[in-house]
């Protein structure tokens, strides 16, 4: 698969991350794309983000991101900014081979046009390693354009991929998971947390590990955000007393830790090791999409619980 790489930011005490998340959602809403809204209602360049496809290409699926998610080696150097994107082509063709796009695109109107997308067939061996001597670049220099149409479907003119002029791209929608799974994906995390009991450490690790699983399963960025928000409300608010007095009391342990690990120059740590969870958590957290999931999924829980 893609070697992803994370960006830099400064580290923050939760605190100072809390006021961040509360100033950022603005923005992250921004960019969450609305997948019951007709596209000439949103501008462009909020509008491209999303997981898209074509059944008539079977497994094919194309992940567009805003370059902000992103972290530098996924923008393959490239700065990031409001109207750029990273997208992610993955295209099976059997259990042992895919094939890769990578292209860094900016907005332009009602386009995003890139140059110098990498295409590229993987061939994996039995352990799930790329094979190095069938795995190779196809191109380097792949230039062209997803175009929005007024259907709200993408049309892509690509100078590497021969079917891609073949291919009438729609946005894949997502349900939101009900109340009760969002009460079994997080705030049941939370019940276990025991900070600076004996084997703490393990189990915040456990939990953040099983959060990133559950971000990975409900792509929070491309759903249908009001259905997501009435969901999330409706849990928070079946919880009993005890209930609400843990999640009080081990949110910010849980929301710190896995912040941290969205952050380039973090490392899962020894808890992670001793917990047999390192790579699961490295391949989860190197999947940008999932990091973006992770990111909704946090800031949703604390604009839900922002002090008045």
């Amino acid at each position: 698969m893609m070697l992803l790489r994370p960006v830099s930011r400064p580290y923050r005490t939760f605190d100072q991350m809390k006021k961040m998340l509360l100033w950022a959602l603005a923005l992250l809403i921004a960019l969450l794309p609305c997948v019951s809204a007709p596209a000439e209602e949103t501008a462009p360049e909020q509008d491209f983000a999303g997981i898209w496809a074509d059944p008539a290409f079977d497994r094919m699926e194309l992940v567009i991101l805003p370059s902000e998610i992103a972290w530098p080696d996924e923008r393959m150097g490239e700065e990031a900014g409001a109207n750029r994107y990273v997208a992610f082509m993955t295209w099976p063709s059997s259990a042992q081979e895919t094939t890769i796009y990578h292209i860094v695109a900016t907005a332009d109107g009602n386009a995003l046009r890139y140059e110098g997308g990498m295409l590229a067939e993987y061939v994996y061996d039995q352990n799930g390693e790329p094979d190095p001597e069938d795995t190779g670049l196809l191109d380097d220099h792949g230039t062209g354009s997803f175009t929005m149409t007024e259907d709200g479907t993408l049309r892509w003119e690509d100078s590497a991929l021969e079917q891609a002029a073949q291919m009438t791209l729609r946005r894949e929608s997502f349900p939101s998971p009900a109340p009760e799974e969002i009460r079994a994906g997080y705030y049941r995390l939370l019940a276990g947390l025991e900070p600076g009991a004996a084997g703490a450490s393990l189990k915040l690790a456990q939990a953040v590990t099983e959060l990133y699983r559950f971000c990975a399963a409900h792509p929070f960025w491309a759903m249908d955000r009001d259905a997501f928000a009435q969901n999330l409300s409706a849990a928070q608010e079946a919880l009993n007393e005890e209930e609400k007095a843990l999640f009080a009391q081990n949110r910010g342990t849980l929301t710190e830790e896995a912040l941290r690990l969205l952050e380039e120059q973090e490392v899962p740590g020894p808890a992670y090791t001793d917990a047999g969870l390192e790579e699961q958590i490295t391949a989860l957290r190197n999947d940008p999409s999932v990091r973006y999931s992770v990111e909704v999924f946090i800031f949703a829980v604390e604009t839900l619980n922002e002090e008045p």
